[in-house]
């Protein structure tokens, strides 16, 4: 198992409303850990998601220069929220995790960021 499935993995399991986690290299989804019956796009809508991703994350790291370092964005929808976070500029390479309300912001951020640490991406 790689370090991406297994940073998938235990982001996904750190709270029961997490539906899903996943590593998206170039708009590919690499890795992922999805609970059970949650429901996904099909593949081409998924591509498209994906694809979206790096645009959004793009755009708002292009406004380092005055806020400072993109640490990363969070997108609500009805039914679930998306965090997207920059994992290795480069490639591009994102970490996105899916989650149902209720969750404590501020807990979730702070578990993941030590995730993300463990795995050597912060």
């Amino acid at each position: 198992m790689s370090s991406d499935d297994n940073l998938c993995r235990e982001v996904a399991l750190l709270k029961k409303n997490i539906l899903g986690t996943g590593v998206v290299v170039n708009g590919k989804l690499i890795s992922s850990y999805i609970k059970p019956n949650v429901p996904l796009p099909n593949e081409k809508k998924l591509g498209q998601m994906l694809m979206q991703s790096h645009f959004l994350t793009a755009l708002a790291k292009s406004n380092d220069d005055f806020f400072g370092r993109f640490g990363y964005m969070m997108v609500h929808w009805d039914g679930s929220d998306v965090f997207f976070f920059v994992l290795d500029e480069s490639l591009p390479k994102l970490f996105l995790l899916r989650i149902v309300r209720p969750y404590d912001h501020e807990e979730l951020m702070e578990k993941v960021s030590h995730c993300l640490k463990k795995f050597n991406y912060e």
